[in-house]
Order: structure tokens, then C-alpha cells, then sequence
């Protein structure tokens, strides 16, 4: 019996990720048991006005987009026999919806940037999850604050989501101790080995049950 985890560390592969989780139920249970998701942005909508919040827009949202810029300029050769390449329009995007709005859809044939987020968007389809999914999550978040959590979902009966909620870590913190830098492991990365040692056990457990249920219908 072969394990797969999988761990997710940003908004992005979140966004694609959670699709296919969502979205091929019945294949992923047949190649995961688990999955563990850090710093989950289920609503691409919801991240996204969070980014432009004044604090949010000058502190994360530009660094952002002048970086996604810097890539599209590091692959121009490459991107330059694209219709819909102008490296003119993309370098005075100054924030992510910006850059979006003249790479993103057209690279991937969206309408719009609103059709772009609402697509990407996997709060409304959580029901369908065919695995256990463990998610971690900072309430503090300002890519996915706490009050746009998928709640309800998670408190719901057979849910298949499990949050893990703290009131502070940011996007991908959690640090701990008065010098973060000081210490070697702080919470997500325990969290990351105890879910993987649990998923590990399970399997194992699980391969130990398949194989007496072989030998006692052949014996």
C-alpha cells in the first residue's frame, strides 16, 4: 500500500490543489489519506479585498505584484510570442488584481479577474472533500482573516475539514519563543511531523488490515 501526504504552504497552491480535491473526490480518496493545508485561502474573493485594505495593499500586495512582475520580465523570451503579452501594461501593475487583470486571465482564458477569483474561490465546495483534510490557520491572517473561515463547513455533520485555529501567526508564522530566529521548530512545523507520523501510522495500520482480510479469505 503506497501513503501520500501532501502539504500545502501558500494561497496559490491552495487554489489548485483544493479544486481537485474538491472536484475529483473519488480519485483523490483513492491516492491520499490526508491532506494538511497551512495558511488556507478557501475564497480568493475575500483574500483579495483583504489585500487591498490600506496596510495590507502598501505592506504585502505590492512587494507581491512587483515580484510576480520581476518573473514575467525574468520570462519575456518565452512569453513574448503570447497574443496577450505587453510588458509595458504589466510593469506599472502595482498590485496583484492589477497583474491578474493584464497576465493572469488571459494566460488561463478567464473572463475577468472577479470570474478569475470566483472560480478559484473552494469555500462553497468543502462539502464534497472525500478525505480528511486538516487545515491550519491563523485568525490574524491578512491573505485569509478569521472571519472568512469556512466554519460551518468544518462544524458540520461528517465534514470532512478539520480547522486549527490560533489567534495569531500571520500568513505561514507561527513562530514562537522571544527569539523566533533562535528556534529550530516552532508550531506549523510540529504540527506538519505530527500529521504526517498519524497519516504514516494509518496507513500502516490500514495495509495490516487489508493483508489478515486476503489471508483469512484464501486460508
Amino acid at each position: 500500500t503506497e501513503i501520500y501526504t501532501l502539504s500545502l504552504h501558500d494561497a496559490l497552491p491552495i487554489f489548485k490543489f483544493g479544486h481537485y480535491f474538491t472536484k475529483f473526490p473519488r480519485e483523490s480518496a483513492n491516492l491520499f489519506l490526508g491532506a494538511l493545508f497551512i495558511s488556507s485561502a478557501f475564497d480568493a474573493v475575500n483574500a483579495t479585498e483583504s489585500l487591498e485594505t490600506p496596510l495590507n495593499k502598501f505592506l504585502i500586495n505590492r512587494p507581491m505584484a512587483l515580484s510576480l512582475v520581476e518573473k514575467s520580465k525574468r520570462n519575456r523570451e518565452m512569453l513574448n510570442g503570447c497574443s496577450w503579452f505587453d510588458m509595458e501594461r504589466i510593469a506599472k501593475a502595482r498590485t496583484v488584481r492589477e497583474y491578474d487583470d493584464v497576465v493572469t486571465i488571459h494566460q488561463f482564458g478567464f473572463k475577468s479577474t472577479d470570474d478569475y477569483y470566483k472560480q478559484s474561490s473552494t469555500v462553497k465546495s468543502l462539502h464534497k472533500l472525500a478525505v480528511p483534510v486538516v487545515s491550519l490557520c491563523a485568525l490574524d491572517d491578512p491573505i485569509q482573516p478569521g472571519d472568512c473561515l469556512p466554519f460551518d463547513t468544518a462544524n458540520a455533520e461528517g465534514s470532512k475539514l478539520a480547522l486549527i485555529t490560533t489567534k495569531r501567526g500571520g500568513h505561514l508564522g507561527f513562530l514562537e519563543g522571544f527569539l523566533p530566529a533562535a528556534t529550530p521548530e516552532h508550531f506549523m512545523e510540529r504540527l506538519a511531523a505530527e500529521f504526517v507520523g498519524a497519516v504514516q501510522a494509518f496507513g500502516r495500520s490500514e495495509e495490516r488490515r487489508v493483508g489478515k482480510e486476503c489471508r483469512s479469505r484464501w486460508s
